[in-house]
């Protein structure tokens, strides 16, 4: 829809350029603009003359028996004058040539908040809107009482989406009107949709580790201070402005965050750590983090370490006070470290000696294997004790020595898997829920002998609970697997009760889903599972316990 924008009073013709309601975007080609103005007495008619602003040429002229018309005009920058005429069909009346201009226009449909980011006194927020009808020139701003903050807009090539930026530095925490409007229309308003939060400030006390290496990633800094959260960032900059934000956060609470840094090819150099909130306020650590070449041939800071304490555990378990030495050898000791060293005559003796004593005084500098770092989640060992319902389908165990069985055992029961390495949390604990169908042959069930078989079947295996984070917080866990069993069964008779002795084995493969806040992790491997358990026909449920190795 095409809009006039203007209003200039002429004598003795009062010009109004206005915009008719309730058309739309694409009735403006054919329907134009309306172009009206004061009525002036004793008019009859009027002529209307337009030209392009600044020219000569008259563009188009008609006439109107009203004081308005429609200007089949694209929108643009134009000069109008207007001449009435009398009953006598005479000219008695003529404006001055007035510019006025004619812009594109829609009504605003369907509008809704698709997303934002707004914190009070920030000097940036942005929110976006989705709807119908956005141009160029839509405004957009934020109202609440008195406050109002003016957006600069951005808007999407199909007019379907508007982005509008804002500086908050003087707004408070509460809800804001989100309002926005085309030129020539209404406003449309979406009451208390939007809402300014608070600005927290963070604070770094400590880094875990200041000395890395530019050829390995760090799972498990970690990073202590106050106001941190999921949604903080994390990020190492140099003197020269060069940015590298963390991969993932492992464990979020207020106070500690463990922390994922990817360093491999990595510039080196000196960098400092930062956090930045949301809403823009930041922290950084005094403590300037420094990153080593490894990659260029610097010495890796780690494989020093290593090698020290390896040193520093071997001078404490040997005392050379208390080593018995054959004859011909004499003990040398070089940075704290004692090495013995075999008199020889013969050459290679000597060089021997030689290298020995060369790596005695040089601290253990000699080259080692590289070592990589594992992943915090790549490897732990679990424990599973639960109580297990005597529920086989079609009966109890009492009937798997009759005429052949194909059912099944299911199991409901509550595990604790405790884990070791790097990781983030300290043990599971989880309820499971697992069913393994079998076929067991017929067997001989006569005399009161001990009876034995052994079956194979499918195991099936679905475990879900939580687990405790570092932090105190609560993660959440879900595996499945499938594979096979093996399930040796036997049987004893004796005076008071028949006692069931059953040993299981089966190795699953399956999937694990890890979730803790800020991220989920989809783990595979495969789980070998033990189990042994003692069933009497005079109980409803008996123990098992479980011992496997989960590898991702």
């Amino acid at each position: 829809m095409s809009r006039i924008r203007k209003a200039s009073c002429l004598l003795p013709i009062c010009l109004f350029l206005l915009a008719p309601a309730g058309f739309a975007q694409s009735e403006a080609a054919e329907t134009g603009a309306r172009l009206e103005w004061a009525a002036v007495d004793g008019a009859r008619s009027y002529e209307i003359a337009v030209r392009a602003y600044g020219g000569i040429d008259i563009l188009l002229t008609v006439g109107s028996e009203t004081n308005s018309v429609l200007l089949p005009l694209a929108p643009g920058r134009y000069e109008v004058q207007i001449t009435a005429i009398n009953v006598f069909r005479r000219v008695f009346s003529t404006s001055a040539w007035s510019e006025f201009s004619i812009i594109r226009t829609a009504e605003l449909l369907s509008q809704d908040l698709a997303g934002s980011e707004l914190y009070a006194g920030a000097s940036t927020g942005w929110l976006e809107l989705t709807g119908t009808g956005f141009l160029p020139d839509t405004a957009a701003w934020l109202v609440s009482g008195r406050s109002r903050f003016e957006g600069q807009v951005r808007v999407s090539t199909d007019g379907s989406g508007l982005r509008a930026d804002f500086n908050l530095e003087e707004a408070w925490v509460g809800s804001y009107d989100i309002v926005t409007q085309n030129p020539g229309l209404p406003p449309a308003t979406l009451a208390g949709a939007a809402r300014l939060l608070e600005r927290v400030q963070p604070r770094i006390t400590a880094l875990s580790r200041t000395v890395l290496a530019n050829n390995r990633a760090y799972p498990d800094l970690v990073i202590t201070g106050v106001g941190f959260s999921a949604a903080t960032v994390f990020m190492l900059r140099s003197a020269d402005g060069t940015e590298l934000r963390h991969s993932r956060l492992i464990a979020v609470s207020e106070q500690k965050v463990t922390v994922l840094f990817n360093l491999a090819e990595q510039p080196a150099g000196s960098y400092s750590l930062i956090a930045v909130n949301p809403g823009g306020l930041n922290d950084s650590l005094s403590t300037i983090v420094t990153v080593h070449d490894v990659l260029g041939g610097s010495a890796d800071p780690h494989q020093a370490e290593e090698s020290t304490d390896q040193a520093a555990t071997t001078a404490n378990q040997s005392d050379p006070s208390d080593s018995v030495l054959p004859a011909g050898t004499e003990t040398a000791t070089e940075t704290g470290v004692a090495t013995t060293i075999e008199t020889s005559e013969t050459a290679d003796n000597t060089t021997a000696d030689s290298e020995n004593q060369t790596a005695a005084t040089e601290g253990f500098d000699a080259p080692t294997d590289a070592t990589t770092d594992v992943p915090a989640a790549s490897r732990r060992l679990w424990l599973a004790a639960a109580w297990r319902p005597a529920l086989v389908l079609p009966g109890d165990f009492s009937e798997l020595f009759s005429s052949g069985l194909a059912g099944g055992d299911l199991t409901l029961g509550i595990s604790f898997r405790s884990l070791f390495g790097a990781g983030s949390a300290l043990g599971a604990l989880g309820f499971e829920l697992r069913f393994d169908p079998v076929y067991i042959p017929g067997a001989d069930n006569s005399g009161p002998t001990q009876t034995s078989l052994t079956a194979l079947g499918a195991a099936t295996l679905l475990t879900f609970g939580w687990y405790p984070l570092l932090d105190g917080q609560l993660g959440f866990l879900a595996k499945a697997g499938y594979g096979l069993v093996v399930s040796a069964l036997s049987r004893r008779t004796e005076a008071a009760s028949e006692i069931i002795l059953t040993q299981d084995s089966a190795l699953l493969a399956g999937l694990s889903v890890r979730w803790e806040p800020g991220c989920l992790i989809v783990e595979a491997g495969a789980d070998w599972q033990g189990v042994f358990y003692i069933s009497t026909p005079a109980h409803l449920v008996r123990p098992y316990l479980r011992i496997g190795f989960w590898l991702d």
